[in-house]
């Protein structure tokens, strides 16, 4: 597909971190830096003072996940909460997706309550009609001798682009004028502009730090995944040394498990011929980009993250696979996607019953290095930004390990 951009006061931790972990940094408490909440393109009328203040840490100059292209159909208009901000995408006749601020300006009711036909949105309260870039092109209320000119109307236009059967949506800084005209997301490694075999996407109820982490955290894996192809039990773990370098990825910068052969080789890994390896890269927004190379074959997984709000995030997974005839293990492979996506699903409510007194979390040791990583990429990210200066990739070339 060709690109179209259209409580009780919480009790702290007492280990004694020499004695438990020298080198652990043991109860270090995770920060919540501020930043102002990035919109869409103002309208030219209405109220931008109503637009209300936010200090969630997202990651703004980046492109992230908003839907699998399947989920949008010709004709058709989703709503969504994306960055805490009501957006409504829709895929024209043509095949062409555009997004909206999901609010009329007149009254200010969603326009995803209104009728869509297939090139402009009308809106349900009082008809008035909105094209793809926001402007307004019918307020049927207007006599003709009116002198209201109703391409002065907008209501706010987000930049999205469709690629690899992914729609992506630019979450833009107004402090950064380069935001306004960003280059397209870059594309992903091996799939060329096909689309996933298999997708799904599910809601976590936490923020996406929380979100990042599971993605990265593999000594959780034992005892949250069961499936026939992991280990089933945690008197099972052994000890795994992965080494880990700075990548950059066209304006992603993130970390790399560098490539290592894959020790536990399923019936389906067979497919991809002899000698199969792995590669998982973490690149900023939040995108988990795994590799699975055969002789044959290859095979991407993606996991991709992007903020609803404050305290829930959208988890996007999508498999790809080069192997040709395989079309009919789509939903086997969907099913088992949302069951181990479940799974993290069901460990993150348990968890919140204990967030909501907000003690202090601790990272500890190599298994919880790659969380360091995150938290100190993305204050970079913003500090580079705010700075207007060169990005200093804080991960360095390190071997980790830990029992898994």
């Amino acid at each position: 597909m060709t690109e179209r951009e259209t409580a009780p006061p919480s009790t702290e931790p007492t280990a004694d971190a020499e004695a438990v972990e020298p080198m652990g940094e043991i109860g270090t408490p995770l920060p919540r830096p501020t930043v102002p909440r990035p919109t869409p393109e103002q309208p030219a009328t209405g109220n931008p003072a109503l637009e209300p203040a936010t200090d969630e840490p997202w990651v703004t100059g980046q492109w992230y996940v908003a839907l699998p292209s399947a989920a949008l159909r010709p004709g058709r208009m989703l709503a969504r909460i994306l960055f805490g901000q009501p957006v409504l995408l829709a895929r024209r006749r043509d095949g062409s997706v555009f997004a909206l601020r999901d609010l009329c300006p007149h009254r200010g009711i969603p326009l995803s309550a209104g009728r869509f036909d297939g090139e402009t949105v009308a809106c349900g309260y009082h008809g008035w009609r909105f094209d793809g870039e926001g402007r307004c092109t019918l307020i049927p209320s207007l006599a003709e001798q009116s002198q209201v000119d109703t391409g002065r109307v907008r209501t706010g236009a987000w930049r999205v682009v469709e690629r690899q059967g992914l729609i992506w949506i630019w979450l833009p800084d107004p402090a950064h004028a380069a935001d306004a005209a960003p280059p397209p997301p870059a594309p992903l490694p091996d799939v060329g502009e096909a689309a996933p075999r298999a997708a799904v996407q599910l809601l976590y109820e936490t923020d996406i730090d929380n979100a990042a982490f599971g993605m990265v955290d593999p000594a959780h894996i034992p005892f949250v995944h069961s499936a026939w192809w992991l280990r089933r039990s945690a008197e099972e773990l052994r000890l795994k040394e992965k080494h880990f370098e700075p990548v950059e990825m066209a304006g992603r910068p993130g970390w790399t498990m560098t490539r290592h052969p894959i020790r536990r080789v399923t019936p389906f890994h067979r497919l991809l011929g002899r000698q199969v390896e792995t590669e998982i890269a973490l690149v900023l927004p939040g995108l988990r980009i795994e590799r699975i190379i055969g002789e044959r074959h290859t095979i991407l997984n993606l996991l991709a993250i992007t903020p609803i709000d404050a305290k829930n995030t959208t988890m996007t997974q999508a498999i790809w696979w080069s192997m040709p005839g395989l079309g009919w293990m789509a939903p086997a492979v969907r099913a088992a996607a949302r069951r181990f996506l479940d799974q993290d699903g069901a460990i993150i409510r348990k968890q919140n019953v204990g967030l909501a007194f907000n003690p202090r979390q601790m990272l500890v040791a190599d298994a919880d290095q790659q969380m360091r990583w995150w938290l100190r990429l993305r204050n970079e990210w913003r500090a580079h930004r705010a700075e207007s200066r060169p990005l200093q990739n804080p991960v360095t070339s390190r071997t980790l390990r830990f029992r898994s």
